[in-house]
């Protein structure tokens, strides 16, 4: 029994137990990169002070940058409606007035001096458009005059739209004008014509007034003639007399009936005429009166103040810059600690390797 033991055992491999640590080689603790800034934190310092140095003296020494500025007022006719739609002239200067003149002034400038854009944009809800640049201040002259040529460059578009439209309008007064003299000058004689038919009617009255005298002195004597009728004498005055009775009375029938009926109608239709006259008169001078207001406010395109240079300078302050190249020296100086890190274990790695 126990040699069979034995030779168990001698058969039995022996057997090794290797305990595996639960983290590789390749993993980092936050303690190791600790230990590595530990290590080389005079790197590190020195970087970050070396871009704050940096910073420093590219703050120091940057040229500081202004806003140039000017603001366009379109233009508007009558009922406050654009000489032409806000998108259409911010399209014309985009796309040509503003290459125009930078190209014109692009092509006589030294490298250093040449402006690549002139910023426009629409104010938010209103007819202005706002025109910049933004450069050094010993350019200010340069960028006024450029801001300043732009401006003529839409302002004379404009003028000749406007120009248009004055005539136009002023033309439609001077016809209104002329209709207004033209009647009223109707008027006039409409009146006249009216005092006349005053005048006729007077003249008219009278005339009735004697006639009726007339007529009523021969009823009499017809009256007289009748009670002596009995000669020859009188039978023939009475024929007489009934000759001019029934004359006069049908003349005076006659004068009535042209007082109180046709130089009445006359009177009416005349003053109908008057009235409409009037009304036309009424109607004309309101129309002359709405050109002249849209005249009167009609408005040219115009720069609303000349070109001015902004109070602070634009772009990024020196603050920002410091805290931007302090964060970015930061980020740098760290890169460079572990990258010096990784490359002297490289290098041990290699030593141990070829001792």
């Amino acid at each position: 029994m126990n040699k069979v033991s034995n030779e168990l055992e001698i058969d039995k491999p022996n057997l090794q137990y290797v305990v595996m640590d639960s983290r590789t080689e390749d993993e980092i603790s936050l303690v190791d990169l600790w230990l590595v800034l530990v290590k080389r934190k005079k790197i590190f310092f020195s970087i970050i002070l070396i871009s704050l140095v940096l910073g420093l003296l590219y703050a120091f020494i940057k040229p500081l940058e202004y806003e140039y500025s000017t603001s366009i007022e379109i233009g508007s006719r009558s009922g406050g409606v654009t000489i032409e739609p806000i998108q259409s002239v911010l399209a014309k200067l985009q796309e040509a007035y503003i290459p125009l003149v930078l190209s014109s002034y692009n092509a006589d400038s030294p490298e250093e001096l040449k402006i690549t854009d002139i910023k426009s944009s629409v104010a938010k809800g209103s007819d202005i458009i706002r025109l910049s640049i933004v450069g050094r201040e010993n350019n200010e002259e340069t960028y006024k005059s450029l801001l300043n040529e732009v401006v003529e460059k839409i302002t004379t578009d404009h003028k000749r739209v406007s120009s248009l439209v004055k005539n136009d309008l002023l033309l439609s007064v001077k016809k209104q004008e002329n209709i207004s003299l033209q009647l009223a000058n109707e008027f006039i004689l409409m009146q006249s014509q009216m005092k006349r038919l005053d005048k006729k009617e007077q003249l008219l009255n009278k005339r009735i007034e004697s006639l009726s005298e007339f007529v009523g002195s021969n009823e009499k004597l017809r009256l007289a003639a009748s009670k002596s009728k009995g000669n020859q004498d009188g039978t023939l005055t009475l024929m007489m007399l009934d000759n001019e009775l029934r004359s006069g009375r049908e003349l005076l029938a006659k004068l009535e009936d042209q007082s109180y009926l046709s130089l009445a109608n006359e009177r009416e239709v005349l003053r109908n005429k008057m009235s409409i006259n009037e009304k036309k008169q009424l109607e004309n001078e309101q129309l002359v009166n709405k050109h002249k207001a849209q005249l009167a406010n009609m408005l040219e395109t115009r720069a609303i103040v000349e070109p001015l240079k902004s109070l602070k300078p634009v772009g990024m302050s020196n603050k920002l810059l410091l805290v931007l190249i302090l964060v970015i020296g930061s980020i740098s100086s760290l890169m460079a600690v572990f990258v010096i890190e990784f490359l002297e274990k490289v290098k041990s790695s290699q030593l141990t390797s070829a001792s």
